[in-house]
């Protein structure tokens, strides 16, 4: 189609105008696809290929053949036409992590997760000028075997059936550990904390209660709640593959704010537990 020129006399938002343009734009678009489709189908005659030939051998080394080159990196049951307007076919995938899946690659250089880049990089921590979170430890309160077999049974007998988000064998589990070990920044360490923060809040005495006792219980169950929300915060800001852990943390969260009448971040905690779930469902 040839070039429409376009008169400086034509007002600029005229129809003619505006025609004269959409024509240009027509002609420009056919000549780019007239050369891709020249180039596709140079590509396939034999004086235009590129013969490793001409290259000078290499010692021990033999050029693989040039169809299977084109196998290991086309995906199977993609045929290439003259025609094709889009060189790169639609199922193509070109990380280096798909490339380390296929069979061909394996077989050359070993057995390798296509998340194995993912898993290097994630294991690298901030510097510690980013890593706000971090930026003082945790604040861990002293902990009394007899107080906190006393939380653990309140939460137990009020929360775990209105919310029962793992079983009182999984608990003891972490509850071991930390009384082995001392508490870590794990989930299950925020687990646990949330677990006697809770059972400070729900005391089945509360009725009984004097304001200044009742004033404790609520400080008792926030020097336990401030390192669990630090350890939740970060392992959800900061966990680049969601895990049922980050779920029942952020819903033990999300379970105190709502013991101490705050829905706003009540809502807050769940929408972000929502959402780590329904990536698990995706997987």
């Amino acid at each position: 189609m040839p070039d429409t020129q376009f008169s400086f006399d034509t007002p600029l938002g005229s129809p003619d105008a505006v025609s004269i343009r959409l024509a240009r734009i027509e002609a420009i678009l056919e000549r780019q696809g007239q050369q891709l489709n020249h180039l596709t189908q140079g590509t396939s005659q034999p004086g235009k290929t590129f013969s490793s030939s001409s290259l000078p051998p290499v010692s021990g080394f033999a050029p693989p053949a040039a169809e299977s080159v084109r196998s290991l990196f086309e995906p199977e049951g993609f045929a290439s036409t003259d025609s094709a307007q889009f060189l790169i076919p639609s199922g193509h995938t070109t990380s280096t992590g798909s490339l380390l899946a296929m069979s061909q690659v394996r077989h050359l250089v070993g057995d390798y997760s296509d998340d194995v880049f993912f898993e290097i990089e994630s294991r690298h921590p901030l510097p510690p000028q980013l890593d706000l979170l971090h930026v003082s430890q945790p604040n861990w309160p002293p902990l009394n075997p007899s107080i906190i077999n006393t939380l653990a049974d309140n939460y137990f007998a009020v929360v775990h059936p209105n919310n029962p988000l793992f079983s009182n064998h999984s608990y003891r589990a972490w509850e071991a550990t930390i009384y082995e070990k001392g508490p870590s920044e794990s989930l299950e360490s925020a687990n646990c904390y949330c677990v006697w923060a809770l059972g400070a809040l729900v005391s089945r005495d509360a009725g009984a209660l004097s304001p200044n006792e009742q004033a404790e219980r609520d400080n008792l169950a926030l020097s336990f709640f401030q390192p669990a929300l630090r350890l939740i915060l970060y392992h959800s800001i900061w966990a680049f593959k969601p895990s049922l852990e980050i779920c029942q943390a952020l819903l033990l969260a999300a379970s105190y704010f709502s013991h101490t009448g705050r829905p706003l971040h009540n809502a807050k905690m769940v929408y972000l537990a929502a959402r780590q779930f329904f990536v698990l469902l995706e997987e």
